[in-house]
């Protein structure tokens, strides 16, 4: 279930950011890829540190500390430039704080997901443990599905989201009312506050006999 409310959550902001880039951040083209390797770039850094942490705080704090830093990361790249604390959308300063904020967002994330899998595994190993039957694969199994039935939900969605805050998603960028794009932007950062808070709670209740966290 956390697994995915995770990535359901994460690939809709991912989706709907594709909106802000081209209306509310306005980033140039040229940006696109370089936000698409930032990600992955700060997962694969984190990812070497991740186990050396998980042991120093424990898995649930561990994962607790990566979904909180991804979500509140993720919050921050909306919230400052509607404060205007940060640089002047179509800029390329824009740009390098944005691939900032993703490859910030990318080492949390992988933070969460080194211990996470750490403690569902160990829940299979507990339940063989307690009922003398494998479940290790069931819990792989579940999951894949989950991760999978994620994204197949994502992309039947994200254009039923943008049309309950009626976005014009067609029209140019030049002629986009100004609070067509503030509605967009909190609106997304609506979505990143509950789904952030919802994941830490239901990281909270993970319990594993034989790595207490």
């Amino acid at each position: 279930m956390v697994a995915f409310l995770v990535l359901f959550t994460s690939s809709l902001v991912n989706q709907m950011s594709l909106h802000l880039a081209t209306y509310f951040w306005k980033i140039d083209a040229t940006w696109t890829p370089r936000l698409l390797i930032a990600g992955i770039a700060g997962s694969l850094l984190a990812m070497a540190f991740a186990p050396a942490f998980t042991r120093a705080v424990g898995s649930r704090k561990a994962m607790m500390t990566g979904l909180c830093g991804f979500f509140l990361i993720q919050a921050c790249a909306i919230i400052f430039p509607l404060a205007g604390l940060a640089p002047a959308a179509g800029t390329a300063a824009i740009g390098a704080f944005i691939f900032l904020c993703r490859f910030a967002a990318g080492a949390c994330y992988a933070l969460y997901v080194v211990p996470f899998n750490i403690v569902t595994y160990d829940i299979g190993d507990e339940h063989e443990a307690n009922t003398g039957r494998p479940a290790q694969g069931i819990v792989a199994s579940f999951m894949f599905i989950g991760l999978q039935v994620g994204s197949g939900v994502v992309a039947l969605l994200a254009g039923s989201f943008l049309g309950l805050i009626d976005f014009p998603a067609q029209l140019p960028v030049d002629q986009m009312p100004a609070a067509k794009v503030a509605a967009l932007a909190w609106f997304i950062l609506s979505l990143i506050v509950i789904a952030g808070g919802a994941m830490a709670w239901l990281v909270g209740t993970f319990k594993s006999g034989r790595r207490p966290a």
